[in-house]
């Protein structure tokens, strides 16, 4: 499976499914585990699984990490390809 984007979560949180929030993180160049980045949120993809409503938070990098993502400001901004990958990729992973 191909993921559009890093994909993580924000420690010490917990949403309705009782896991931590996920975050959909669009970087420039691919990362590892266990890597922590500050990232600032664009938007919200509403999902949800078995254990109940499971949002993902979509962000990029902040400045300070990659500028290149400076003019990106709301999930708009990505572009129509890159929503629809999401879309995509959580239909997929919530049926």
């Amino acid at each position: 499976m191909f993921y559009p984007c890093e994909y993580g979560f924000i420690p010490q949180t917990l949403c309705g499914d009782a896991d931590p929030l996920d975050v959909c993180l669009f970087t420039t160049d691919p990362t590892f585990t266990g890597c922590v980045i500050k990232a600032r949120p664009i938007g919200i993809l509403y999902t949800a699984d078995q254990d109940g409503d499971d949002p993902k938070i979509v962000a990029v990098p902040i400045s300070k990490v990659d500028p290149r993502r400076d003019e990106v400001e709301t999930i708009d901004d990505l572009g129509h390809h890159r929503k629809e990958e999401l879309s995509i990729l959580f239909k997929e992973i919530n049926l």
